[in-house]
């Protein structure tokens, strides 16, 4: 399902097979190809998660803060609280963007 184009299948593969090392190594790199898969068909939480990749950055994922903001917001505006919250977070410690409480 999830080789077809099923986004909420390519989703649970980045989460749970990759991600999570479940059922096989963790292997950041492939969920961050899964998750974007997910993510650029609209899958909210794909979404989040793309972004989350690229806050942290590790394990074959280069840490960028322009894309997790671009993929938290992209969430976001669909009304997901998770990267609602994590977009406040960065702008509360100044990751990738100016600090400021109050935008936080």
């Amino acid at each position: 399902m999830a080789e077809d184009g099923d986004k909420y299948a390519q989703e649970c593969f980045g989460w749970i097979l990759y991600n999570r090392g479940k059922f096989v190594k963790d292997n950041f790199s492939k969920a961050k190809e899964w998750y974007r898969r997910a993510a650029e068909q609209g899958h909210v939480c794909a979404q989040s998660w793309f972004g989350y990749l690229y806050l942290i950055g590790r394990n074959g994922v280069d840490q960028n803060y322009s894309k997790a903001k671009e993929w938290y917001c992209k969430a976001a505006k669909q009304g997901y609280a998770g990267a609602q919250f994590n977009i406040g977070v960065m702008y509360e410690y100044g990751d990738g963007v100016d600090k400021n409480y109050s935008t936080a």
